[in-house]
């Protein structure tokens, strides 16, 4: 829905502790916002069997720690092309196991909290 209302005018996205969010959500919605510069999905693609899932990080900004039955399947993969995308934050995203970024203007990447990535270059 957001990326159907601001395509020509989003920027920044922050999805950080959103627990619907998926790698093809963030796929998508890095496909329809050509303008972003910006996004932040820490905690957002976890690994269910993660015993250490919530971080004292996420718990100070207000994350409970709750049963997994929400948590998003591990083994995801993160495809991302984006021509003017500079900062992606991925904190704490433990269902990811591949990240492949093809993302000319990238200069920040947070990667903090990974155990599983294998990175690949396009």
């Amino acid at each position: 829905m957001i990326c159907n209302v601001f395509p020509e005018t989003l920027l920044r996205l922050l999805l950080a502790l959103c627990p619907n969010i998926s790698s093809s959500g963030i796929q998508f919605a890095t496909a329809q916002l050509p303008l972003l510069e910006l996004m932040d999905c820490g905690m957002s693609v976890c690994d269910s069997n993660d015993e250490s899932l919530i971080s004292d990080e996420a718990i100070n900004h207000g994350m409970e720690k709750r049963p997994n039955s929400n948590l998003h399947l591990i083994h995801q993969k993160l495809i991302i092309k984006h021509t003017k995308l500079k900062k992606l934050s991925l904190w704490g995203c433990s269902g990811l196991d591949a990240l492949y970024l093809n993302c000319p203007e990238l200069n920040d990447l947070n990667l903090n909290a990974y155990k599983n990535l294998l990175t690949g270059q396009q």
